[in-house]
């Protein structure tokens, strides 16, 4: 009898396991790691514009290269990131790339590349590019792995988001190939003021530095 009943428990977990995913054109899509990600997409809506400050890990395989810390003040697709030796501006459609030593400016069209590190918006677009995977739940948050739906130099993207709140509190982003940027967020402002020029290069404030226009 005990048997047939812990027979029947792990039937009932594997069905739940099951009802959790489905299988469309060959490809697992994991409804619950879905239901997450929106979750945190529709606070990000809400929460923005967002200010957070975030420590950057540079890392190939167990080595650490470089810790960076910055701001990122990120209003849907408009960003502005501001790191120790670089500073990235995005009017939505625009990029600017202002790198501190070499006192130059590259000016290029906003794309998939240059826009992973407008971390709030890239959640709330996830569905056009990643499919999301939930790995695990802990305590008090959530481990979900974005998986690229088409071939990229970024592997895989892996967030944690507090079950709790649905605020983003870590992302890793593993480049194939190459290196892992693991950001974590030291603080997270939402509702922040912003202007129109918080997003666009402030040439008024670096008269002497060259813009390379690449678009």
């Amino acid at each position: 009898m005990k048997k047939a009943l812990i027979f029947l428990i792990c039937l009932f977990c594997i069905h739940i396991s099951f009802a959790q995913k489905q299988i469309v054109n060959g490809v697992v899509i994991d409804k619950q790691a879905e239901k997450i990600i929106e979750a945190v997409s529709k606070k990000i809506t809400t929460d923005s514009p967002i200010l957070i400050a975030y420590t950057m890990t540079i890392k190939a395989g167990n080595k650490t290269l470089e810790t960076q810390k910055g701001t990122l003040l990120s209003n849907g697709a408009k960003f502005q990131l501001k790191a120790q030796g670089f500073e990235d501006y995005c009017d939505g459609t625009n990029y600017w790339h202002y790198v501190k030593e070499t006192s130059e400016v590259e000016l290029s069209v906003i794309d998939q590349t240059n826009n992973i590190f407008n971390f709030p918006n890239m959640i709330k677009t996830y569905s056009k590019d990643f499919r999301p995977k939930l790995i695990r739940e802990e305590e008090t948050d959530y481990v979900i792995d974005l998986i690229p739906k088409k071939s990229t130099n970024v592997s895989k993207i892996r967030i944690i988001s507090n079950k709790t709140t649905n605020r983003l509190k870590e992302m890793t982003i593993h480049v194939r190939g190459g290196n892992t940027y693991q950001i974590t967020f030291s603080s997270y402002k939402p509702n922040q003021a912003t202007k129109t020029n918080d997003f666009t290069f402030p040439t008024q404030a670096y008269p002497q530095v060259e813009i390379i226009d690449l678009r």
